[in-house]
């Protein structure tokens, strides 16, 4: 006997009540400030994605002797099933219990986990991803900030190439509501249409499969920091222990400036990119002055104590002033010429002519 396939077991009526779920999570719909809507509408996101997992199952939808040809292109979407389970397990809002937010953690990373070894087998992802998704070991600095920005830049066309597509969807149903402009299963006869529709559907699950990507690295760390916590409040009856005092000699931290960065963006606006005058001309010309005088002087300097060391030789050049030297010579030679007393001789019984 035909007939339509009840809701409950129908694995596309799941989904899409999973999907719309994650949708307003996403939108800001239903925030972590309800902590009890906030519950309740995770989980029941969670329980249709985990139904819409069985029946896919039960049903065979995929087989492992399958390549990506072989899928429809109304059955890629049920691909990202794992996914998008890893996601709504990370918005589980039990957030202060550490014991519990770590099993709510690991639970999304092996849903992550399924969906990036899903996209290996079927070959979702391109080469580079597929080394990243089967690399166990530690990588250096060098080679994640490399991948970071290959993941990035990949995303960028991925994005771009997903606006193209939903453009061409409302350019051929102008007059289509947004609940029609989803992925519909019953596709259209006409080729070009049919190409257009999975290539939409691959590119969401590439995209997806970044995001999975980087999420990943995210959880670990989280998950570390977690269970370290949670090892410290069962070392303490259930509390976390106290913060050790910091030592008498440490200095305290600098304080904490808030900059005005849309102001400081504003005040750079027009700048010149090169190196601005500190000084006026004026100031300019009167220092250039200052500085010719001073190079005259020393050059006069230099030429008058050359002068005499050519008249007298080097003898008095540890004299820090020449002209004291001339003074000091004429002197000497004044001395030589008229002896002392030699200039009153009446006291000596000399009569004057």
């Amino acid at each position: 006997m035909s007939g339509a396939v009840p809701p409950l077991y129908s694995v596309r009526a799941n989904f899409e009540k999973g999907i719309d779920i994650y949708n307003d999570l996403e939108d800001g719909k239903v925030t972590a400030k309800d902590v009890e809507l906030m519950k309740s509408t995770v989980g029941e996101g969670i329980r249709s994605f985990m139904t819409a997992k069985l029946l896919v199952s039960q049903n065979d939808l995929f087989s492992e002797n399958e390549t990506l040809d072989d899928i429809k292109t109304s059955s890629l979407k049920y691909l990202s099933i794992s996914f998008y389970l890893g996601e709504l397990y990370q918005r589980v809002p039990n957030y202060r219990e550490f014991v519990e937010r770590v099993k709510t953690l690991k639970q999304a990373l092996k849903c992550y986990k399924d969906f990036l070894d899903t996209c290996v087998h079927f070959v979702l992802v391109k080469p580079d991803i597929i080394v990243a998704i089967k690399r166990t070991g530690p990588v250096d600095d060098e080679t994640n900030r490399a991948e970071k920005i290959a993941r990035f830049r990949r995303e960028k066309v991925i994005k771009d190439r997903l606006a193209a597509l939903f453009r061409m969807k409302v350019e051929r149903a102008p007059t289509a509501s947004l609940a029609d402009l989803e992925l519909d299963d019953d596709l259209e006869d006409m080729e070009e249409e049919d190409e257009d529709e999975r290539e939409l559907r691959l590119m969401l699950l590439e995209q997806n499969a970044l995001k999975a990507l980087d999420h990943m690295k995210s959880l670990e760390s989280e998950i570390g920091i977690l269970s370290h916590m949670a090892g410290l409040m069962k070392d303490n009856n259930g509390k976390l222990p106290p913060r050790a005092p910091p030592p008498a000699d440490a200095k305290p931290p600098p304080p904490l400036v808030i900059k005005n960065l849309r102001q400081e963006v504003k005040n750079t606006a027009f700048r010149p990119g090169w190196n601005q005058a500190t000084v006026s001309i004026e100031e300019a010309n009167f220092v250039d002055g200052m500085e010719a005088m001073e190079r005259h002087q020393k050059e006069k300097a230099q030429e008058a104590q050359e002068k005499y060391i050519e008249e007298w030789g080097d003898n008095d050049l540890d004299k820090e002033d020449p002209n004291e030297v001339y003074k000091e010579r004429e002197m000497d030679e004044f001395k030589d010429d008229n002896p002392r007393g030699s200039g009153n001789t009446g006291t000596k019984g000399y009569a004057y002519a």
